[in-house]
């Protein structure tokens, strides 16, 4: 299963994720946070310290591959174009 969360909120990132935990549990699932990641897409030129704090023991990646397309966090088509994986 996969979560995609689109933030544009005043709510924290945090309080939305225990939103999703709290639905998973309320719904009898279990989201494994070993395998969740997570991905803050962005301008290319914005500065890093503009992104949300990291959410504890989730892993912040640059690019995700979601139904074999690569999505990467400044939206650039490198990974495709590049045959980068």
């Amino acid at each position: 299963m996969q979560t995609i969360l689109i933030c544009y909120t005043s709510v924290t990132l945090q309080t939305e994720f225990s939103r999703i935990l709290d639905w998973s549990s309320n719904n009898k699932l279990k989201l494994n946070t070993l395998k969740t990641k997570e991905i803050v897409f962005h301008c290319p030129h914005i500065s890093k310290t503009l992104f949300p704090p990291l959410l504890p023991g989730i892993e912040r990646v640059d690019s995700v591959k979601i139904l074999d397309v690569m999505f990467a966090n400044a939206m650039s088509p490198m990974q495709h174009t590049d045959g980068g994986s």
